[in-house]
């Protein structure tokens, strides 16, 4: 009886335990997720610290998919990013172009 109720004991201790490192990732998650969208969202608007805006927003991107485990679809995100890239990229120097012409 002893041992069945240490058992007992022990099981829903490991479960609660299990649920608190749950919480806590879950939590973490939401953060990353968090940060991610608001520098995908705000990316455009913030000219000015373009380039420290842009290193933040890759390096949360990145956090983002390692936390997700998404290893099937990293090549995914990886050429739509690399797009994105590319078209803030030809933004930036035609209005450049524009300003010198």
């Amino acid at each position: 009886l002893l041992f069945l109720f240490e058992f007992i004991l022990t099981f829903f201790r490991f479960l609660f335990v299990n649920f608190l490192y749950f919480l806590v990732n879950f939590q973490l998650f939401l953060q990353d997720f968090r940060f991610f969208l608001i520098n995908f969202i705000f990316l455009e608007f913030i000219k000015k610290f373009y380039f420290l805006s842009f290193l933040n927003y890759l390096y949360n991107l990145f956090l983002f998919i390692y936390q997700l485990h998404l290893h099937l679809f990293f090549f995914f995100f990886l050429i739509i990013f690399l797009l994105y890239i590319f078209y803030i990229y030809f933004q930036v120097y035609f209005i450049f172009l524009k300003f010198i012409l």
